[in-house]
């Protein structure tokens, strides 16, 4: 049947003629023509009816159209159920798509027992209700679409699957159990009260928008073995997201909304590098302490008001594009104090052309940097403005910089090019000049004034 009519004859025709006693077998491309035949077929659309549905699709990418409803939603106005347990839909051999519209209202939108869909590769689903679907027996299915839903859903799918869910109903929830990528998401303003994901073997990353709670499980989380949860995207969450991964490699942060945005990253073994992407938090945090390395990028908008927490993480590198304030934030009463806290990382870079502040030194909490940092913000030409450790050493970059200290430093303290850079000498008196030596580059003093040979 596929290759029916006189254009795939026509096809067919081509092909054998251009067949000789000196043709290549591998030069010859029989699937190509053979698709280039399949992809001309004519798709068809069925839209079901209220009776038993036998449909088998023709050739081409077939559309299947049906309704679902329940006696709530039919006396507010909805349809007549047309899914019905002994229809039977066959998509045939290429892409078919099954679009079901629920307008029940008030309980689960499932598929009926007993109704055999086969080769569907697309499921889009729109409900007035919360959404209940088992869809990881669908052999061939690729994308699971839950467009539109109303409640608590609870939604299945094989590995490999990409699974999209949007609820409307600010007081849901939304269960997630497999896929390839797993997007859930609060539509027309709605902010979920919680989004729970269980990765597979195939789920490699994971993206929640405007959920106020969220926790994602790596399938092999604590197992030993290799974690797929590449990464993690979080748009306008509030609360809190815990993700338990041993493998997570990058996590991107954006608020649209200027709320607070916290993430506790747990992980059971070491990872070598996590990058963390901001975009306009407000007295957000992350907690990784997994991470060997951490590399934090800030773009679009400034960052204020942030606590980071990386304590076994030995390199930090701040790509600082935006504007980025590591300050107390007061989220949450374990939280109040502090704002920065890796106490083994020794190297810290920055760069960029955002202003950069932290309190980097461990003069008012215990944990901070390590106690010798060295801090390098020699590519940067924004502000810095950064508190620092008697043992910690600074070397400024084009941009001003203002540093503080809070006792006689055994580092160098080197400020950049900048013509208004400022050393904050904070708590010390008695100070020789030799103890001040190693401060460079500042031409702006605060108390206590140093002496004149020190001053450069």
């Amino acid at each position: 049947m596929a290759y029916a009519g006189p254009g795939a004859a026509a096809d067919a025709r081509l092909l054998i003629a251009g067949v000789g006693s000196t043709t290549t077998p591998a030069t010859v491309s029989v699937q190509g023509t053979i698709d280039t035949i399949v992809g001309a077929s004519t798709s068809n659309t069925y839209t079901l009816t209220t009776g038993v549905d036998q449909v088998n699709g023709g050739p081409g990418n077939d559309t299947f159209n049906a309704v679902l409803d329940n006696a709530t939603g039919v006396a507010a106005g909805g349809q007549a159920a047309t899914l019905q347990s002994f229809d039977s839909l066959n998509g045939g051999a290429l892409g078919n798509t099954l679009n079901i519209d629920d307008f029940g209202m008030g309980g689960y939108m499932s598929i009926p027992t007993g109704a055999s869909m086969t080769g569907m590769t697309t499921l889009n689903v729109n409900s007035l209700e919360a959404v209940s679907l088992d869809a990881s027996g669908w052999s061939r299915l690729a994308k699971l679409n839950v467009l539109a839903s109303q409640g608590n859903d609870n939604v299945t799918a094989a590995p490999g699957v990409a699974v999209t869910v949007q609820d409307g109903l600010a007081a849901s929830t939304v269960t997630v159990h497999g896929g390839a990528g797993i997007s859930v998401a609060g539509s027309g303003g709605a902010g979920l009260n919680g989004a729970t994901i269980y990765g597979d073997s195939s789920t490699t990353s994971v993206s929640l928008a405007d959920v106020q709670a969220g926790q994602i499980f790596d399938a092999s989380y604590g197992t030993g073995k290799a974690n797929s949860i590449a990464g993690v995207v979080l748009t306008d969450t509030g609360g809190e997201t815990d993700i338990y991964d041993d493998g997570l490699g990058t996590l991107t942060m954006t608020s649209t909304k200027g709320g607070n945005m916290g993430v506790s990253v747990f992980g059971t073994s070491t990872v070598p590098l996590v990058t963390v992407n901001l975009d306009g938090e407000a007295r957000g945090y992350v907690a990784d302490d997994a991470a060997s390395k951490l590399v934090v990028n800030t773009a679009g908008s400034a960052v204020s008001q942030f606590y980071l927490e990386a304590q076994s993480a030995t390199s930090l590198v701040f790509n600082d594009a935006a504007g980025l304030s590591l300050t107390s934030n007061g989220y949450g009463s374990g939280e109040t104090d502090y704002s920065f806290d890796a106490v083994h990382a020794a190297t810290i870079t920055i760069t960029g052309s955002g202003s950069f502040t932290a309190d980097l030194g461990s003069h008012f909490e215990t944990n901070h940097a390590d106690a010798t940092a060295a801090i390098d913000a020699s590519a940067s030409s924004g502000m810095i403005a950064v508190e620092i450790g008697g043992g910690q050493s600074f070397t400024g970059g084009s941009g001003q910089d203002v540093v503080t200290i809070y006792g006689v430093q055994s580092g160098t303290v080197a400020g950049g090019s900048a013509s208004n850079n400022e050393v904050v000498l904070s708590g010390i008196s008695g100070a020789s000049e030799a103890d001040l030596a190693g401060l460079r580059n500042f031409p702006s003093w605060a108390w206590p004034a140093p002496p004149r040979a020190a001053s450069t």
